[in-house]
């Protein structure tokens, strides 16, 4: 649908740091949603708060390039790691 509307679809995984954020869950949702829209779609990692570390990127981000022609884009705010946005 989005194809035939030239339109791009990005959809968005809220970043944050917590006992039930890990590696499996954002691989999970990035899973979920590339079952739905399928593969043509920028996977938006949001970082809003200011409450996910950067530093935990790395661990789960190269699971994602796993993923063949994904394109993963990253937006923080100017709280990244700092947990001041709380």
């Amino acid at each position: 649908m989005t194809k035939k509307a030239a339109r791009l679809l990005m959809p968005s995984i809220c970043f944050s740091t917590g006992p039930e954020q890990h590696r499996r869950y954002y691989v999970g949702k990035v899973k979920e949603i590339l079952t739905v829209t399928g593969p043509d779609v920028i996977i938006s990692i949001k970082n809003y708060a200011g409450l996910g570390l950067p530093s935990a990127l790395p661990s789960w981000w190269s699971h994602l390039c796993g993923f063949s022609g994904l394109v993963l884009h990253y937006h923080g705010c100017n709280t990244d790691a700092t947990t001041s946005g709380a």
